[in-house]
């Protein structure tokens, strides 16, 4: 696999996975 296809995917699952906590996080202070 090419590395710039590589380093995109990485990026965008660290994106992805830093708004599902952010989501959580901010669901958890709603709920506090």
């Amino acid at each position: 696999m090419d590395d710039h296809r590589a380093s995109a995917a990485y990026r965008t699952a660290t994106l992805g996975r830093s708004l599902l906590k952010l989501h959580a996080d901010s669901l958890e202070g709603a709920r506090a």
